[in-house]
């Protein structure tokens, strides 16, 4: 499900429902799944909307989140996770841990950031999922098919790598294809950026 809001001038985005408690992109978020609120629903969001703000305004309202981080934030800081978290010996779909604490309505809730070791290659970023929700428990592996030339035949083959992943990766990204068909409904279809 796609939901809009149509953008106006600074001044009048800056009154809108949210914004005297929170920054404009968490009050956003709030307003686009206000229905949600109170049902213990997930949202699954794209890096855009991914922040530990987010993450505590949305508990603050009964609703779970899930997303991608991409840039830095206090709590789980970029250097640690892409760079520190792994040794060297780290192997492709390895996945690291860490948590903070935030008080919600006085109650003790985690938000988790999960890094997985995703793409393997050396010097490429790792994938941070920042969460409150799921588990980091292992599941199936995730199947890439790749073609490749054989060099003997001169012919086109199929080969499946696989990766090894955890709960919480595997339910991000299975949502995270209706955030790419969005935007690319949204940027494509609608003209709309």
């Amino acid at each position: 499900m796609l939901f809009l809001e149509i953008q106006d001038g600074k001044d009048a985005m800056a009154g809108k429902k949210y914004c005297d408690k929170y920054r404009q992109s968490v009050a956003l978020t709030l307003r686009l799944t206000e229905y949600l609120h109170v049902h213990g629903d997930v949202v699954h969001g794209e890096s855009a909307f991914s922040s530990v703000a987010t993450c505590t305004a949305l508990l603050e309202h009964s609703t779970y989140f899930s997303g991608l981080l991409k840039t830095a934030d206090k709590e789980f800081p970029r250097k640690f996770c892409q760079e520190m978290a792994f040794s060297a010996q780290a192997k492709r779909g390895d996945t690291v841990t860490i948590r903070t604490e935030k008080k919600v309505h006085g109650v003790s809730k985690y938000i988790y950031g999960h890094v997985w070791n995703e793409p393997g290659s050396e010097g490429a970023p790792k994938k941070i999922i920042i969460s409150t929700w799921n588990h980091s428990m292992s599941v199936d592996d995730h199947a890439r098919k790749r073609w490749h030339l054989n060099e003997t035949t001169g012919e086109s083959e199929t080969i499946t790598r696989t990766v090894p992943r955890t709960q919480m990766i595997k339910s991000y990204f299975e949502a995270a294809c209706a955030i790419d068909v969005h935007n690319h409904l949204r940027q494509d279809g609608l003209g709309m950026e």
